[in-house]
């Protein structure tokens, strides 16, 4: 019913009696190159944008936290707690900066891809926000290629040529805020009749308002363009360089104490990018375009994280074993065992050296300590064709292009034993030789005084892979009218995909029996299909229908054995075959604008039906919560209706100047009946069934954001946003409850006293709710996985650690926040 009120009063405002204004027209790209724009309201996808000015007066924190109040249909998940690294989802697909994240949204800056190779994750922190003059969201459209499920986003930064024969321009912007959080940047523009140099520099901290969550940024992106009549040029480099922390989820008995606190920590992060491009458009004499890039971009990137670790003591089936085993390897105490210490078949695990590991009473509980390094070379470019002809007196514009991306990636990871303290870090352990304790394998031992039988890669062991992805990409695509009210399109694009993996790890210690060597192809035609059809002057019908797809990523091949899960990030043991995901979608729905008394309106209706054919989920299973696995689930769909209202006053006159209220309803589903693992599900089963709702997906979602205009130079912004609750990841068949739904208010205000200079002050979750965006169920309540919390009881004393009990481990929202700000332009 509520859904059905919207729907009318945004016919309402259609049929608003007022003067027919047709205001701006707005346009915006359809292919990732810049070539000829087409209309906004001609193009039958939903596409949504953020201006430069709406980008400039983001008192946000982050990129991230603008689009999050700002566009319908999108959601924002605080899965590592960090404010520099969150998840976005948009009509139920994700771009994420984390592995084992589905990844359902391409993004492009400037024209190229920088989801990256790896993983086709998205390191948001590497973007350069001040740097980016506008946003565009669209729906999926083939054009933009792999990883176009759910949509694209495509980011277009500030330029040399936009500050030509401005002599010269600078930029100062300072923020402070809670928790230790500050921001400065500069902005310098300077050019000639015909050319011009635009250079940013930022620079960021957050003391995080969690426990250990600190993160530090720093960037400049600089670019130079140079145009004459029939050509321009632009050369850019962006350089990042980031330390972020991010710990996780929360045991849901530690939240009730401490909401500030973290389970396991550290989680940290590092980022290095360099990124060197040059671009051209030529203009040919019959209103042809003809647009081509090429790039490098080389990331560095180091893990480190602190987690619970299945090794103890072995658990001798009686004094004889345990007599044999200290006698075999030379100990005064049982060795270390791990997963696979079951009656009568210890798994003994060994070191890099080959050498088992003395336990020691005086541990309670053991620790490890993840690291890996990856780092990723890519390059590539791409070519666009634009132009209009005529066939039958009807005027086309058609694009055509090719483009090709070449990424190597070279990934090493090793997990280190150490003492899982009371504070939940981790103590790093040395051997006899002064080295760092490194888990390599487990070995078979009877415990009956015979020798020692085979050794095995164990739960945790060394990873070293190489990922080589070569993408070969063509697209064509056509726009006109078929009458004075009706325009159609039509595009295609085929991708070819070449996935190799290559093991580089070698070790003595044991016999591998499985590899993560791979060689995998992937073909596929996406076509679309939509038109627009005028109602008015002022509103339209939109349809179209279109497919998509994505290959699997390196990490996602070399970590699809159910009988080998893996600790993601950390290690990847085995390259069983994973299919493509096709996705095949309808859009439909009515927009369009008006006028009211003094205000402009724009509106919008579209309902949308998505279905995933051979979709790739992370299958949770063994220990801990990042373990499991990589599988083709089946089908998945996402079904779901946005509407929008706009409106700004014409005049600037004081009271109101401009709202708007966004509302999107998304049911993300489960199509195909599975039995997935429950090793932590309070019930121990987890079957699916057709219709069960996706983990971590909100059903509804509330954006809204009214601005009024006190004085001359004194506005104050007051915005919503709201969410449905999600259920918990590892509860896929919906039998637990969902986390409570939440809504976060936020108050902005901005004084400028001169055209010149701007103060602004703003408070985030004014009402200081307490609010979870996602959850994962973890394991609890047992001996053998318990970590110890002092906030709930754990003195340090005793041999058993006191742990969560209950499996529900959330993510918990930040809570009031303030922060203050200026910016200075001469």
């Amino acid at each position: 019913m509520r859904i059905l009120n919207l729907i009318l009063l945004l016919l309402f405002i259609k049929s608003l009696h007022g003067q027919e204004d047709l205001g701006e027209v707005e346009v915006i790209g359809i292919s990732p190159l810049p070539g000829i724009f087409i209309e906004k309201n001609k193009y039958p996808n939903t596409s949504q944008s953020i201006s430069e000015t709406k980008i400039k007066n983001n008192l946000s924190k982050t990129f991230v936290d603008i689009m999050n109040e700002n566009l319908s249909g999108l959601t924002v998940k605080d899965v590592q707690n960090g404010n520099f690294q969150k998840n976005v989802d948009y009509r139920g697909f994700t771009a994420s900066p984390l592995l084992g994240e589905s990844q359902g949204i391409t993004v492009y800056l400037d024209g190229i891809r920088v989801n990256e190779s790896f993983g086709d994750t998205v390191q948001w922190e590497l973007i350069p926000e001040y740097a980016v003059k506008k946003v565009d969201l669209m729906s999926s459209n083939p054009a933009f290629g792999l990883n176009a499920l759910g949509g694209s986003l495509a980011l277009t930064t500030k330029k040399g040529l936009d500050y030509k024969n401005e002599g010269s321009y600078f930029d100062s912007t300072v923020k402070i805020g809670s928790f230790l959080y500050h921001s400065e940047v500069f902005e310098f523009g300077t050019g000639t009749s015909d050319t011009g140099l635009y250079s940013s520099i930022e620079k960021a901290s957050d003391g995080g308002w969690r426990d250990h969550s600190e993160g530090k940024i720093e960037r400049i992106y600089t670019n130079l363009g140079h145009e004459k009549e029939n050509y321009l040029i632009n050369f850019s480099i962006l350089g990042a360089d980031t330390d972020l922390n991010g710990n996780g989820v929360t045991p849901i008995e530690l939240l009730q104490v401490d909401r500030a606190s973290v389970f396991t920590w550290p989680d940290n992060t590092t980022n290095k990018v360099l990124m060197m491009t040059g671009s051209g458009s030529f203009f040919t004499e019959n209103n042809s375009i003809i647009s081509a890039n090429l790039y490098v971009r080389r990331l560095f990137r180091n893990t480190f994280n602190a987690d619970e670790v299945d090794a103890e003591e072995c658990a001798e089936n009686s004094a004889a074993d345990a007599s044999e085993l200290q006698s075999d390897y030379g100990f005064d105490d049982s060795p270390l065992c791990g997963e696979d210490n079951s009656t009568g078949d210890y798994g003994v695990i060994l070191d890099q050296n080959g050498n088992a590991i003395e336990s020691d009473d005086n541990i309670r509980k053991y620790g490890l300590l993840n690291k890996t390094f990856t780092t990723t070379t890519t390059i590539g470019g791409a070519v666009q064709y634009d132009t209009f002809y005529d066939i039958y007196n009807k005027e086309h514009q058609f694009s055509m292009g090719l483009s090709y991306d070449q990424a190597k990636s070279y990934y090493r990871s090793g997990g280190f034993l150490g003492i899982l303290t009371n504070e939940r870090t981790v103590t790093p352990l040395n051997n006899s030789f002064d080295q760092p304790i490194e888990l390599v394998a487990e070995q078979e031992h009877s415990g009956n005084g015979s020798d020692p039988d085979e050794k095995e890669r164990g739960d945790v062991g060394p990873a070293e892979v190489t990922g080589k992805l070569n993408l070969f990409g063509a697209y064509v695509g056509d726009t006109f009218k078929l009458n004075e009210k009706t325009t159609f399109s039509s595009s295609v694009r085929a991708n070819i995909a070449f996935v190799e993996l290559v093991d580089n790890f070698k070790t003595d210690i044991y016999t591998r029996t499985a590899f993560v060597n791979g060689d995998h192809r992937y073909f596929r035609v996406n076509p679309a299909l939509g038109l627009v059809r005028d109602l008015s002057n002022s509103s339209s019908l939109l349809l179209n229908y279109r497919e998509a797809s994505r290959t699997p990523s390196p990490v996602e091949l070399s970590c699809a054995d159910p009988g080998a899960p893996c600790r993601l990030p950390n290690a990847f043991v085995a390259d069983p075959p994973l299919e493509q995901v096709i996705t095949r979608a309808l859009e439909a729905g009515i927009r369009g604008f008006t006028t009211y008394k003094k205000f402009s309106l724009d509106w919008s209706s579209i309902g949308y039906l998505t279905r995933n054919y051979e979709d790739i989920i992370f299958v949770s299973s063994g220990t801990g919560l990042s373990s499991g696995y990589f599988k083709n689930f089946g089908e998945t769909q996402r079904l779901g209706l946005d509407l929008t209202l706009k409106g700004s006053k014409k005049n600037k006159n004081n009271g109101l100047k401009d709202f708007f209220l966004n509302y999107s309803f998304m049911r993300a589903t489960f199509q195909s009946a599975h039995t997935l693992p429950a090793a932590n599900h309070p019930n121990s089963v987890n079957d699916v069934e057709t219709g069960d709702i996706i983990p971590g997906m909100p059903e509804h979602k509330l954006n809204a954001s009214i601005t009024y205009k006190l004085l001359d130079d004194l506005n104050v912004s007051t915005g919503l946003v709201a969410a449905s609750g999600v259920f918990l990841r590892g509860d896929e068949s919906n039998q637990l409850n969902k986390t409570s739904p939440y809504a976060v208010f936020n108050l902005t205000t901005e004084y400028t006293p001169k055209n010149n200079f701007r103060i602004f002050a703003r408070v985030d979750n004014l009402l200081n709710s307490n609010y979870e965006t996602m959850g994962v169920l973890g394991e609890a309540s047992s001996d053998e996985v318990n970590v110890p919390i002092a906030e709930i009881g754990d003195t340090g004393i005793g041999d058993t650690a006191v742990g969560a009990l209950d499996p529900n481990f959330l993510s918990p929202g930040q809570p009031r926040s303030f922060f203050l700000g200026f910016n200075l332009e001469w």
